[in-house]
């Protein structure tokens, strides 16, 4: 099994916030937004610049997949990853999305 160092992320219970955070070994701040979209019944994450330069738009937050991969993310050169938390049924958030954070946790792995 891979080992691989991960960057811990909050998740919040509110449908719509942001905060800042640094991703890497630098000085520099993002600012990674998190809303919950009602019509498409999913999460979705934007990241920005510490100036509001995005340089990610509305990705979905989709579990156990290296989000943003695929994307070219300036000096980052990581992914978001969205982890069930084992042994909880990682599903209930469907029925409840602002209670996500208590079955995922969420984290940067540069």
């Amino acid at each position: 099994m891979a080992t691989y160092t991960s960057i811990p992320l909050p998740l919040f219970e509110d449908y719509f916030y942001s905060y800042s955070v640094s991703l890497d070994d630098s000085t520099t701040v993002y600012v990674i937004e998190i809303q919950y979209n009602d019509y498409a019944q999913q999460w979705f994450m934007s990241l920005y610049t510490e100036d509001q330069e995005t340089i990610l738009a509305g990705i979905a937050l989709v579990p156990e997949y290296p989000i943003a991969l695929d994307y070219a993310l300036g000096s980052l050169t990581g992914f978001f990853w969205l982890l069930p938390i084992p042994e909880l049924p990682s599903n209930k958030y469907l029925e409840e999305p602002e209670s996500i954070s208590q079955y995922y946790t969420f984290e940067y792995v540069p």
